[in-house]
């Protein structure tokens, strides 16, 4: 199978952490809020927060659905900001691509029918929002981890 030119690597790679302790497929994904809308969201949210581990995400219905529909070659609805460069130009999709090509090979093999996959995420965005002095300074830090990369080093 030739690979779809909207597929993304990211649902076979790659996890993000909101700082709202919401999982998504990555930073630009456009997806219904949980329970604190953001911008990016496409509804608002709930108010129940209910956390999900990486495992039930990782094989969750969302993602199971954006990998079908990237292997139909479809633009999934939460994949609008990449396809429609609506953030800019150098889009995330872009971005894994070029990191994670060389995983092509196992999309096909470790995905079934259902968009089950047997594959590991190796990439995580995870954003920490450190509040200081009641909240009126803000610093956002954004680590993201490919393959074994240590996420912090040691203290000396």
């Amino acid at each position: 199978m030739l690979k779809p030119e909207n597929l993304c690597m990211a649902p076979w790679t790659h996890t993000y952490l909101s700082p709202q302790t919401e999982r998504r497929l990555c930073c630009a994904s456009r997806e219904p809020a949980q329970s604190f809308t953001q911008y990016i969201d496409t509804a608002e949210g709930d108010n129940e927060y209910t956390p999900e581990t990486l495992e039930e995400y990782w094989n969750g219905a969302g993602i199971r659905s954006i990998r079908k529909q990237m292997l139909n070659n479809e633009v999934p609805d939460a994949c609008q900001v990449c396809d429609k460069k609506l953030l800019n130009q150098d889009v995330y999709r872009d971005y894994f691509t070029h990191l994670f090509n060389h995983k092509w090979d196992e999309v096909i093999p470790s995905t079934d029918a259902d968009g089950y996959t047997t594959m590991k995420p190796v990439s995580w965005t995870i954003v920490l929002v450190i509040y200081v002095i009641l909240n009126v300074v803000c610093v956002d830090l954004c680590l993201v981890v490919v393959g074994k990369q240590k996420l912090a080093s040691k203290a000396k």
